[in-house]
């Protein structure tokens, strides 16, 4: 398609959606002036009503002092009653979710105006009949409010009489939560032309609601009371609208529903599901977040401020699940400039523009590239000279990189090398190494080039206490610059080491929702296989805490509480989307993938760990790395892979890393 004919295409449907919105709100006008149109009338009728009520319905013998205060003061009060409606905003309410809100509304407009009347007549104009004012008032009320829910009830009918069978299926649909967002959704399951099933009952632990009716649906029960009510009503479908509801409580609540073979949906997160434009549409399929029923940790983020504040954060691997939510993370703490890389451009495009659309003051900047490429490191660490470097980069796929060695040595070792050796050459006053508990007593690829990664970062901060100099560093990188640099011996080296961030792309986990949705079958790799999740909000908030702990040299070690069970994990996620394990959905089990292991550890033996003061965070601390001896054995790594030879990086890969074993590998170098 041409540019021009883009651009047209562009306009017309911009143009439409004008038109469309200009209808929507032509309509609603229109329907306000109708509705005070209709009010006026109603007003003028209910006591004028009320007269011939007092007289029989003979207008004849209505005696003419009451016609003459009537005809004089009626259509007064009418526009009275306009205004006062008007400012209790009854021309602003969708009546087709008219409620009590609406319905006080009306009383109270009742109310001020008829009393306003009975006293302005009264006392200034002429005493009128009492049932004059009773009668005229009632019908007042009930002309005023009947049209208003008049519209309910209307598509009410008009949905039964439509959906025909809508009214006669079987009840297949359960709401836990009778509070105010069940009843929105209650009303709007009821109201909605797409949603074809009938709710049959509503689920609440509030023994005060039980047996009670909430939009015509009654409160069977507790929680406990689930599974009986889903056999009684024969549910299907499971609707959790508690969105203020803790993590843990929704576990409670899930791990009832899991074995009743229904399908489950959840309400999300208040502040998510207030700004919805809908109510069903906003029920959520379970999400792993859900399972593990944690809630996010908070810290006390305070002793951050000094390391961020006015100060520029470079970040590798950005555009990532951990490195957008660091983003957004370090952007509160106004910072002097944000600067992002990442081989991801489509991530990274989008994660630019939702920084610059949240944060339009500040300095964020985006960049392509791989760590890998000194030529591009070098100016970048140059021109933008940071002052907290967060290392995130990294290739994680472990099957992957056990048939793609050299670019994981190349990604994850001497990427590593690359951007440490510039933060320190370009006066980064922290450097963080995000690590994983992959690196500990390594069985791949993956975890070995991680292992080694630290031991690099703890190297480097050894040889800064002893004194690293600017020709240390070219010796790793001989495109540094020979002058001009920053005083390259300051910057503290802190590895970070943690287990699983739940969402991350291409975890077991997340592709368990794809293999569901695709009819199974689900593959696991062995069922006591077990792994630890942190949540990516709270692993960010401990990688910049890390950066307030972190003296240098150390290995800050994050606790992530006890270990999930795969399988079960993988077999509830089943359950819940109302499908039976092993039955609807087929699991395979298809043995550990090299360079895996059934538990993952937190640390080395040779480790001492220690307590940092913070509740999620300890320190490992080891034996020194050796400077000169990794150095050596870096450069005939760096050699093997220019050679293009993966057994021989393996081998020299094993040098660097004594806890891990190649296996299958020949022509091992020593």
């Amino acid at each position: 398609m041409s540019k021009d004919k883009r651009s047209k295409k562009s306009i017309a449907v911009s143009t439409g959606k004008l038109v469309s919105a200009g209808s929507i709100s032509d309509r609603s006008i229109a329907s306000s002036v109708l509705l005070a149109v209709y009010d006026v009338i109603a007003v003028v009728l209910s006591f004028f009503v009320a007269l011939l009520t007092r007289f029989d319905f003979s207008y004849g013998s209505i005696p003419g002092e009451f016609l003459k205060v009537y005809y004089r003061y009626i259509l007064f009060y009418a526009v009275f009653c306009f205004a006062v409606f008007l400012l209790l905003k009854l021309y602003r309410s969708i009546w087709k979710y008219a409620s009590m809100i609406e319905m006080s509304r009306v009383l109270a407009a009742t109310l001020i105006t008829c009393s306003v009347h009975v006293l302005a007549v009264t006392l200034f104009i002429y005493r009128m009949p009492v049932s004059y004012y009773l009668v005229g008032s009632f019908l007042q009320f009930f002309l005023v409010a009947g049209i208003r829910f008049a519209y309910r009830f209307i598509l009410l009918i008009r949905g039964l009489i439509a959906g025909g069978g809508k009214a006669q299926r079987n009840a297949d649909v359960m709401v836990v939560g009778a509070g105010n967002a069940g009843q929105l959704v209650l009303r709007d399951m009821r109201d909605s032309k797409e949603f074809r099933d009938r709710v049959a009952c509503v689920i609440d632990d509030d023994p005060s609601k039980k047996n009670h009716y909430i939009e015509g649906v009654r409160v069977v029960g507790n929680r406990y009371d689930i599974p009986a009510a889903v056999e009684k009503f024969r549910i299907r479908k499971i609707f959790v609208a508690m969105p203020s509801i803790s993590p843990a409580e929704l576990k409670g609540i899930l791990d009832i529903c899991k074995d009743t073979g229904c399908e489950v949906r959840v309400m999300p997160a208040v502040h998510q599901f207030f700004t919805e434009t809908g109510t069903v549409s906003s029920m959520q399929e379970i999400s792993p977040k859900d399972l593990l029923g944690r809630e996010s940790v908070g810290f006390d983020m305070s002793a951050v401020y000094p390391y961020v504040a006015g100060r520029t954060v470079f970040i590798t691997g950005g555009a990532g699940l951990l490195g957008s939510e660091l983003c957004r993370q370090i952007a509160r703490y106004d910072p002097k400039a944000i600067v992002v890389l990442d081989v991801a451009e489509n991530d990274l495009f989008e994660l630019s523009e939702e920084m610059r659309s949240r944060y339009p003051g500040l300095c964020f900047e985006a960049i392509v590239g791989s760590v890998t490429d000194p030529g591009q490191m070098i100016p970048l660490f140059g021109r933008y000279r940071p002052d907290l470097v967060i290392h995130a980069a990294s290739r994680k796929a472990i099957p992957m990189m056990e048939n793609s060695v050299i670019e994981a040595v190349r990604s994850n070792v001497f990427g590593t090398l690359n951007t440490a050796v510039c933060s320190s050459y370009f006066g980064a006053g922290k450097f963080i190494f995000v690590s994983s508990f992959k690196a500990v007593y390594p069985t791949g690829i993956a975890g070995a080039c991680t292992r080694a990664g630290e031991l690099i970062v703890r190297a480097l901060d050894e040889k800064v206490k002893a004194g690293l100099t600017a020709e240390d560093l070219r010796d790793f990188m001989p495109q540094l610059p020979e002058s001009g640099a920053a005083e390259p011996c300051r910057t503290k080296f802190t590895s970070v080491r943690f287990g699983n961030v739940l969402g991350t792309r291409g975890t077991a986990v997340s592709l368990f929702k794809k293999q569901i949705d695709g009819g199974g079958p689900v593959r696991i790799m062995h069922p006591d296989m077990v792994r630890h999740f942190l949540l990516p909000e709270e692993t960010a908030s401990m990688i910049l805490r890390s950066a307030a702990i972190g003296e240098g040299g150390e290995v800050l070690i994050f606790d992530q509480g006890t270990a999930v069970k795969i399988d079960e994990f993988a077999r509830n996620m089943i359950r819940l989307s109302g499908l039976r394990p092993d039955t609807d959905i087929r699991i395979e089990y298809t043995g550990l993938r090299p360079g895996e292991k059934l538990e993952e550890d937190t640390h080395m033996a040779e480790e001492s760990v220690e307590d940092t003061g913070h509740m999620m965070i300890r320190v490992a601390r080891d034996r020194k790395a050796g400077y000169e001896g990794l150095a050596e054995s870096l450069k005939k790594l760096s050699a093997a892979c220019d050679a293009g030879d993966p057994d021989a990086c393996a081998g020299y890969l094993a040098g660097i890393v004594p806890t891990y074993r190649p296996e299958g590998r020949a022509g091992e170098a020593t």
